[in-house]
């Protein structure tokens, strides 16, 4: 997701790979566990899902939209499950996958020119798995039928005796200037982050050791902030933190 290099030689699939002292010090800050399944939707060189199965997760699912993605390709842990190639943000192609049905943490680094589109993509992929539901008429493409349709983030009902699993997360490594654009005020008001984790050091996304000139922080979201009440989960204040020290 670094914007080194941006304009005419960039990377058109923004295939530029979290480092993997990075994607370590990201899932310290987790909460990972034996009973933890996570996902990695731009699973690239396969650092996250490294450091989440070193961490003790139960299993790291990845996908990545580039066939070529070395996670894809290359040596599997037996704790990894490829899912394939395909794009995030294709909505259907994502729900037909149901064995990350028991997925509670989505991670990763999305592509930056997309960044706002991954974040949404992300949290409405955790609203519908574990959101509550709703019975109503619609226009489909087989007529007018009563289907049953997730309930976002505002409706989802109280964390406590709702039968809503509210404990996922998903946790994203994105620029800080990610928070300072009146377009994405509206993702923040509907979608406060439970905490932001500043990276003091400025990551290498190329493998070269060349930073860029952004500096970065893992912003993470939480199901038990969003399934509160809208005024509640509008008035959630967000917790910043520091990354710990990681190894370049």
């Amino acid at each position: 997701m670094s914007a080194t290099n941006r304009g005419a030689d960039r990377d058109k699939l923004d295939r530029y790979y979290t480092p993997d002292g990075l994607a370590k010090a990201c899932v310290s800050v987790l909460k990972i566990d034996t009973r933890t399944m996570v996902y990695d939707p731009h699973c690239g060189g396969g650092a996250f899902a490294r450091a989440c199965i070193e961490a003790g997760a139960r299993a790291a699912f990845v996908s990545d939209i580039d066939p070529e993605a070395p996670a894809l390709v290359g040596e599997v842990l037996p704790q990894m499950v490829i899912l394939g190639c395909f794009d995030f943000l294709d909505e259907a192609e994502l729900r037909a996958h149901e064995n990350t049905a028991a997925v509670k943490v989505i991670i990763g680094n999305p592509p930056y020119k997309d960044a706002e589109a991954h974040v949404r993509a992300a949290i409405r992929h955790m609203l519908w798995k574990f959101g509550t539901w709703e019975k109503v008429t619609a226009q489909t493409e087989r007529g007018v039928q009563e289907i049953r349709r997730p309930v976002f983030g505002a409706a989802m009902g109280p964390a406590g005796g709702s039968g809503v699993v509210t404990s996922w997360r998903v946790a994203f490594v994105l620029r800080l200037g990610f928070l300072a654009s009146a377009r994405r005020r509206g993702l923040f008001e509907l979608y406060p982050p439970e905490a932001i984790y500043v990276i003091p050091e400025r990551p290498s996304f190329t493998g070269d050791g060349e930073v860029d000139a952004c500096d970065y922080g893992l912003f993470v979201w939480s199901g038990e902030i969003l399934a509160q009440s809208p005024q509640r989960a509008h008035r959630a204040e967000t917790t910043l933190r520091w990354l710990p020290p990681y190894e370049r």
